[in-house]
Formats: C-alpha cells, sequence, structure tokens
C-alpha cells in the first residue's frame, strides 16, 4: 500500500530518507552522537520499536567504521 505524502507514515518515512542522507556526510563524534540521539528520539515518538532499533544497529555500525578511519 502506497503512502501519502501528507501522512504521518509518509512524513516518517521522508525524514527516515533524510537521516540516512545526513549519515554519508562527514561529522565528528559530538556531532554524530546528537545526531543520532534525535533520530532515536524521533523514532520513539513518530516510529515504532524496529525503527529505533534499527537506529540503534545505524549508530553502532557508523561507531564502527569511524574507530576504523582512525
Amino acid at each position: 500500500m502506497p503512502t501519502l505524502p501528507g501522512s504521518r507514515v509518509g512524513r516518517l518515512t521522508t525524514h527516515r530518507h533524510l537521516f540516512d542522507r545526513v549519515l554519508t556526510l562527514k561529522m565528528t563524534s559530538h556531532k554524530a552522537k546528537a545526531f543520532f540521539k534525535k533520530w532515536l528520539e524521533l523514532e520513539r515518538r513518530l516510529g515504532d520499536e524496529e525503527g529505533a532499533e534499527a537506529v540503534k544497529a545505524k549508530a553502532i555500525e557508523w561507531t564502527q567504521r569511524a574507530a576504523n578511519r582512525s
């Protein structure tokens, strides 16, 4: 079933895509922590537990990649 852009699900999907794009930017660990915290808050408020777990997994993945770059 397609989601409508103005619907709650449509807005959440749009936000998820935006957050995914931000992950491609170079950022400090301090900024990344704040970024993932905001994203997790959004998922808990508007999304579901599956979305929150996905954010946690992406945060761990980002941290591991950042550690390998150092």
